[in-house]
């Protein structure tokens, strides 16, 4: 090995390189002190250090290393370039650094080594071995390292190559100390705002913090996040590093509360509620509180910003105590606040009713707030025997719990103090508490203040007395109350116990005060009731369906409710089976039964006299009052009259005359006071009378035809002197005699004659033994009635008038003989005879009607020159009416009439009278005229038809005052709408609504309308021509229906609060009808914003409130299919 220096002295003494370092740049070959090469293949060509006549191969300035030998020589190149020594000392770090390329772009190997002397074979680390490199441009290596021993030592540059290589360069070399050890300052930090934490940093040495703090552990709090610097000295390296921490500081999280809406608010107001507002990174957690002793954790709050509703029914102060920031756990104590006021509304309660038809009555029923059911067990060891309060006493039958509270027990007044006492049984000697808890503020809760301690810890095994006082509180709720007394054995009894051994009894007080709330009724047909308590007392109430009440406290808290109200019919007495009357006065033979509407045994009976079935009899004259109760216990009542006459002798000394086979004469003695009679008579053996008579007042007798031989009878009689005051019936009996052969024979020679156009003569012959005739006559065609008139004896004609122009009669007589006899009557065949013709007095004929309007028509007819007057009559057809009569002058042909009813049909007839009156004509045959409608007839109907209801539509008619509207299931009977105002449209059936009330389903229907002109109901149209329609099938809408049934109506009223004008906003899922009223503080309607049929989605309305000055806070109620929403809004003026 040939080791040669680039110095002709070599180094005796080792370079020691510091953090300045050694650096070789191969510009003096003085500067070279140390280098070595050795040319390991001795080939004479080996590193050198190239002169300055290429400087463009070097690194920097004009020199660098050189080696090449297999160019020249045809061999591998190997040689190695030793560097000075340098002494390194044991835990040091040294950095090695220099560039090379290779001549050309040929592949050359290049290795450098740590050594421990300048020899091959001193090779201790390898830091490079580069093969086949061929960069003609120079690259870097830096190697760092440490050093385990101190000790001497070089590098070597090994280069060696394959054959035809080219060569290798080596410039700018640098060795030089270094520092490795790293100042460590520990972990980021993250604290909260007013926290302080620990900074410690590694290693051993000397640590200078950017603070100004020394120390390995340096305790630190910023208040915003800081970054602080280490500065590092190891006492082994003496060398120094830096480095640097963060601490970042989170602030606390903060939070607010304010109030989205009002807060004083109503009972039930929604509304309301609380805005929450928190800083920092969240999620969130919190405490809260809604009162004293009262808190709750929220946690997982992942908006900086939410809404919480509020307690809409008693006054709360909400508060926010401590927040959490989730993310970086800071934590703060917050404590803000905000108290929603809540004004109570007033207290009601309704309940659905069944009521009769004008039935005077309660609408609603004080009904007691249930406060919690309770219970006791039947077990005779302890029971409260008796309660008293302000005079008031109830016992109890037992030791079980007793509910009294079906009817008011006694009556208080705020402000006033009343004695509370009683008597329990108790079975033990101690260990006995009684409570009594009133709900003062019918809240339906026993608060604490509502507690009042009767007896504590006592007993004494048997019964024993209690007594305390109590006060109603002066802001007591007006109105009913539950009064709860109960007794324990071993503990006081909670206000909702249930327990074994005890007793427990509720009772209904009512406080009576001034009630400052006001109340608002509305029901079917307009029914409207304005009430200063919430019930409606003494109210006829006639129409069935929903009523409403709203009540309003003078803070403008509202609270509504409703109540369906059934009514039920009275029951109808149609009338009496009585004769009205008893027989005479002082008798006792009067009866009566009650006919009623329906069935008698379907109804309940109280008769004034004590009976309780439908007749009554043995009754003296007098008022008999009979109630009449139906299933639903409504009532009718009415009144069954018993005539009792005044006193009058009865008919005296009856005595007979004549008495004959076939009559009797009876006489008696007459009573001058005496004005009528009334007789009747029968067969003893027949049981109702058959026969009665009519007798003159001056009559003392009287004949009794038609008898029959060998038969008893009773005759009676009784006597009046004015239609009050009348006798008994006194009876007479008597028998006829034997049965006598009768010789009445029947009249003959019957001849009509002098027959005129209005009378003739009838004739007979005469028959000495007849004591009268009996004739009759009558119009032959359908027959007639007959006329009678009674002939005397030996009269043997008459003449009969009043009759009809060729017209024909029909004619019978009857005789009667001495003995009672009489015959048949005559055989009318052959007996019939006809007027003449009134030739000389015509009729007026043709008669007509004209210039006829409402009230009013002209009368026409034909005139003949011998009339002297005529007759003329008209009176409404139907019925008919009473005639209306004119006499009008001869040569009149026409009369104007008036008065009439508009829309009305009526009938006339005319007669004549001819040649001064001397003759007349028949009236002429009847003649109709109708008078003009007094209103227009309702035109251009139609209608929306759906599936259980439709909507009917017309024109509406001018100055009509109403319209009747009629509609039915088509064949069915019609049911009828009065529509008691201008309309152009009426829903029948409904969609949400009772089943009984909805039309069905693909059915088909009429209606009809007319139209009222006056308020009289006198002035009308006549009805339209029925219309048809068919409600649509439900398959396809139901589902639709079925769809919506979910989706609640939405009404809004905005700007709330408003200055002049406010919008109201809706939105209904179906089509119906939709009413908007607007009222005052005072419960006052205002106005009705709207009041109309709308169709199914969104719709708007505005309103003005700018010249109004009753009040700043008002009421908006919303009506839609029995849905009724109020909103409450305030004006800011």
């Amino acid at each position: 090995m040939m080791l040669m220096a680039y110095s002709a002295v070599m180094y005796s003494q080792c370079i020691s390189p510091d953090q300045s370092g050694y650096f070789m740049g191969a510009e003096a070959v003085e500067d070279q002190t140390g280098w070595a090469v050795d040319d390991l293949n001795g080939d004479s060509y080996y590193w050198m250090l190239y002169p300055n006549d290429i400087p463009e191969l070097a690194k920097s300035g004009q020199r660098f290393f050189y080696s090449n030998s297999t160019y020249y020589t045809g061999l591998p190149a190997e040689d190695i370039l030793y560097s000075p020594c340098f002494q390194l000392d044991s835990g040091k770090a040294y950095e090695l650094s220099y560039w090379y390329r290779v001549e050309s772009s040929t592949n050359e190997n290049l290795a450098i080594f740590l050594m421990s002397d300048q020899n091959i074979d001193s090779i201790i680390f390898v830091f490079a071995d580069h093969n086949g490199i061929n960069n003609e441009v120079y690259m870097n290596d830096v190697f760092k390292f440490t050093i385990n021993t101190t000790a001497n030592y070089n590098i070597g540059f090994y280069y060696y190559s394959d054959i035809n290589s080219s060569g290798v360069l080596m410039d700018d070399f640098s060795f030089k100390q270094i520092c490795i050890d790293t100042a460590k300052a520990g972990e980021d930090k993250i604290i909260c705002e007013g926290d302080s934490v620990a900074l410690t940093a590694e290693g051993t040495g000397t640590f200078s913090w950017s603070s100004g703090q020394t120390g390995k552990t340096i305790y630190v709090s910023p208040t915003i996040t800081t970054e602080y610097l280490l500065t590092y000295t190891a006492d082994a390296s003496g060398c120094s590093a830096t480095d640097n921490v963060i601490v970042t500081v989170n602030q606390l999280p903060t939070a607010d509360i304010a109030i989205l809406g009002n807060s004083t608010i109503c009972a039930g107001d929604t509304t309301t509620s609380l805005e929450l507002t928190f800083t920092g990174v969240g999620p969130w957690t919190f405490i809260g509180s809604d009162g004293p002793g009262d808190s709750a954790v929220f946690s997982g709050i992942d908006t900086s910003v939410i809404t919480v509703p509020v307690s809409s029914y008693e006054t709360k102060t909400y508060t926010i105590l401590y927040l959490i920031d989730e993310t970086t756990g800071c934590a703060d104590s917050i404590n803000k606040s905000a108290t929603i006021t809540v004004n109570q509304s007033p207290l009601i309660s309704v309940s659905d009713i069944s009521i009769c038809r004008n039935e005077n009555i309660y609408l609603t029923s004080p009904e007691l707030p249930l406060t919690c059911e309770v219970s006791s067990s039947d077990y005779n060891y302890e029971w409260i025997s008796e309660v008293s309060l302000n005079g008031a006493l109830q016992k109890s039958p037992g030791s079980y719990y007793s509910d009294y509270t079906n009817e008011v027990f006694t009556v208080l007044y705020p402000d006033s103090t009343y004695t509370l006492s009683g008597k329990v049984f108790t079975d033990s000697d101690s260990d006995e508490f009684g409570i009594a808890y009133i709900d003062w503020n019918g809240n339906g809760m026993f608060d604490i203040n509502e507690e009042v301690e009767l007896f504590n810890g006592i007993g004494n095994g048997s019964e024993m007395e209690f007594s305390t006082t109590i006060t109603v509180p002066s802001d007591a709720k007006i109105g009913v109350v539950r009064l709860r007394v109960m007794m324990k054995w071993d503990g006081v009894p909670g206000a909702c116990d249930s327990y074994e051994y005890g007793e427990i009894e509720d009772y209904k007080i009512e406080i009576r005060g001034e009630d400052l709330n006001t109340y608002e009724w509305t029901g079917p047909n307009g029914f409207v009731s304005s009430e200063s308590n919430p019930y409606l007392n003494n109210v006829t109430i006639d129409n069935a369906g929903k009523y409403f009440i709203l009540a309003t406290s003078p803070l403008g808290c509202i609270n509504a409710d409703s109540l369906n109200v059934t009514v039920n019919d009275l029951p109808i007495i149609s009338s009496f089976n009585t004769t009205g009357k008893v027989t005479c006065s002082g008798s006792s033979d009067g009866f009566g039964t009650i006919i009623m509407v329906g069935n008698n045994e379907d109804y309940m009976y109280q008769w004034s006299n004590g009976s309780t079935i439908d007749n009554i009899s043995n009754l003296p004259g007098g008022d008999y009052t009979v109630t009449a109760i139906d299933i639903n216990g409504c009532l009718t009542t009415d009144v069954m009259s018993l005539f009792e006459p005044t006193y009058f002798p009865e008919v005296s000394n009856i005595t007979e005359v004549n008495n004959t086979d076939k009559s009797i004469v009876l006489n008696w003695d007459r009573n001058t006071e005496t004005t009528s009679y009334f007789a009747r008579m029968k067969k003893t053996i027949e049981p109702t009378w058959t026969r009665y008579f009519t007798i003159n007042s001056s009559d003392t007798s009287i004949l009794i035809n038609s008898l029959e031989a060998n038969t008893e009878y009773v005759f009676q009689i009784r006597q009046f002197m004015d239609s009050s005051t009348y006798s008994c019936m006194i009876d007479y009996i008597f028998t006829t005699q034997e049965e006598i052969v009768n010789t009445c024979d029947i009249a003959s020679s019957l001849i009509v004659d002098n027959v005129s156009t209005s009378t003739a003569k009838l004739n007979w012959t005469n028959d000495i033994n007849a004591t009268s005739y009996m004739v009759r006559w009558r119009v032959k065609a359908e027959p007639g009635a007959w006329r009678y008139y009674t002939a005397t004896a030996g009269q043997s004609s008459i003449v009969i008038g009043n009759l009809t122009s060729e017209t024909e009669y029909e004619w019978q007589i009857r005789k009667f003989c001495v003995g009672g006899f009489y015959s048949d009557f005559t055989n009318l065949v052959g007996s019939e005879f006809t007027t003449i013709t009134s030739s000389f007095c015509k009729k007026a004929s043709p008669i007509s009607a004209s210039e006829i309007n409402t009230t009013q028509v002209t009368l026409n007819w034909t005139t003949f020159d011998n009339d002297s007057a005529y007759i003329v009559r008209w009176r409404v057809k139907a019925g008919p009416g009473a005639w209306r009569y004119f006499n009008a002058d001869y040569g009149m042909n026409r009369l104007t009439i008036g008065l009439l009813t508009a829309n009305t049909e009526y009938e006339w007839q005319i007669r004549t009278f001819c040649n001064d009156n001397s003759s007349i004509s028949d009236f002429t045959t009847l003649s109709a005229f109708t008078t003009l409608p007094g209103c227009a007839d309702v035109a251009n109907l139609s209608q929306e038809a759906n599936v259980n209801y439709a909507i009917l539509k017309w024109d509406t008619v001018p100055n009509a005052d109403h319209y009747l509207l009629r509609w039915r299931q088509e064949g069915n009977l019609w049911m009828y709408i009065n529509i008691t105002k201008q309309a152009g449209e009426q829903q029948i059936g409904c969609a949400v609504c009772n089943e009984m009330d909805k039309l069905t389903s693909n059915t088909i229907y009429e209606w009809q309308i007319r139209a009222f002109c006056n308020v009289e109901g006198t002035e009308y149209s006549n009805f339209s021509a029925i219309q048809q329609f068919s409600t649509l099938t439900a398959k396809s809408l139901e589902k639709t229906i079925a769809s919506k049934r979910n989706i609640n109506t939405d009404f809004n009223v905005y700007p709330n609060p408003f200055n002049e004008n406010f919008s109201i906003e809706y939105n209904i899922p179906q089509n119906g009808n939709v009413t908007i009223e607007l009222f005052d503080l005072k419960g006052q309607k205002i106005s009705t914003i709207a009041n109309k049929y709308e169709t199914e989605g969104n719709h708007t309305i505005t309103n003005s409130l700018s010249n109004n000055n009753n009040s700043n806070i008002y009421f908006v109620r919303f009506i839609f299919n029995n849905e009724v929403v109020i909103k409450k809004i305030v004006q800011i003026k």
